[in-house]
């Protein structure tokens, strides 16, 4: 079970590795394209996560694999998700899991005038130590003009 572990982390660490010339060209192109814009980018709709934000939080992590590590990924014009970049990881233990997590992400894509575009998107994946909220905790927790 570690060896397949083991192999399969390395196998994307290389992978990611050898594809990060082909990113870094196609970060450029897209900060060359926000640039002029303030960094925005206009769109009717935003790109979603097919199965929604769940998954990005895991709970009931050791005590030593809790953080957060931000990433931003690039989604092409049909909602697949071509290149991840790390912005912050507050844990390099949960680098790995990150990774893999990453990789099971697929999209919606973002659509301006009836098309998809490419576009970036930031996300979070949370480790949390303790269990998921209930469903009482959670309605308790929002703000009353959501209720």
């Amino acid at each position: 079970m570690r060896t397949s572990v083991l192999f399969s982390f390395c196998f994307l660490a290389a992978t990611l590795c050898r594809a990060q010339a082909p990113c870094d060209s196609l970060y450029a192109q897209e900060d060359a394209f926000t640039a002029g814009k303030g960094g925005l980018v206009w769109f009717e709709k935003a790109p979603e996560i097919i199965g929604g934000r769940g998954p990005l939080v895991r709970y009931n992590v050791p005590k030593d694999s809790v953080g957060a590590v931000y990433f931003r990924v690039l989604i092409d014009a049909q909602g697949n998700p071509l290149c991840l970049r790390w912005l912050r990881v507050t844990n390099e233990a949960l680098r790995g899991t990150a990774i893999a997590l990453a990789s099971t992400l697929r999209f919606t894509p973002a659509v301006r005038q009836g098309k998809g575009i490419p576009v970036s998107m930031t996300l979070v994946v949370r480790f949390v130590e303790g269990p998921p909220p209930t469903k009482k905790e959670l309605r308790k927790a929002r703000p009353a003009h959501v209720q």
